[in-house]
């Protein structure tokens, strides 16, 4: 079953599937003059990008504060959640920083597979002749890009995985 595309507004719904919607993430990429790969998308691949980076920043980000409504489908809205003045953000609002950092996850995810394995994915080292590499498993790109990371932040701990790269010259 395929999803329906459905902006969360700020209601809690049940069946909202994306944080922000393709007119608004089209203006926010605008600003990229760089740009070229999502201006040329259509709009079911937009809407694809969007509901997909809404899963991801779900999956990969603890936010703070706790849900407005026990029914709704995604994480936002929430309640008890601050901005970085102190204040109490409206939980009946989905905030620009949430549309922006799903935009921008979008983008990235149209271009480029973020959480495909990795090329090393099973090796633990390589050695050729003298030259021995080890591979540290935990040491990956972050499905999150760090322009997304520093939008979403503020407002929950992103979930990663910490490590070392390790080269060995035998």
């Amino acid at each position: 079953m395929a999803l329906i595309f459905t902006v969360e507004s700020g209601s809690g719904s049940a069946s909202a599937t994306s944080y922000t919607s393709v007119a608004t993430a089209d203006d926010f990429i605008a600003l990229n003059k760089h740009e070229t790969a999502w201006t040329s998308a259509t709009n079911a691949q937009k809407e694809n990008a969007l509901m997909r980076a809404t899963l991801i920043l779900d999956d990969n980000v603890v936010w703070y504060g706790s849900m407005a409504n026990s029914n709704q489908a995604l994480q936002w809205p929430r309640l008890g959640v601050f901005d970085k003045y102190g204040n109490e953000i409206d939980f009946k609002t989905i905030q620009s920083w949430l549309k922006n950092a799903t935009a921008e996850l979008a983008r990235t995810l149209h271009s480029e597979d973020r959480d495909a394995d990795p090329d090393t994915l099973g090796f633990s080292s390589l050695s050729v002749r003298s030259l021995s590499i080890g591979v540290d498993k935990s040491d990956r790109r972050h499905v999150l890009p760090g322009s997304v990371i520093r939008m979403v932040n503020f407002y929950g701990r992103v979930q990663r995985a910490g490590g070392t790269i390790r080269l060995v010259r035998v």
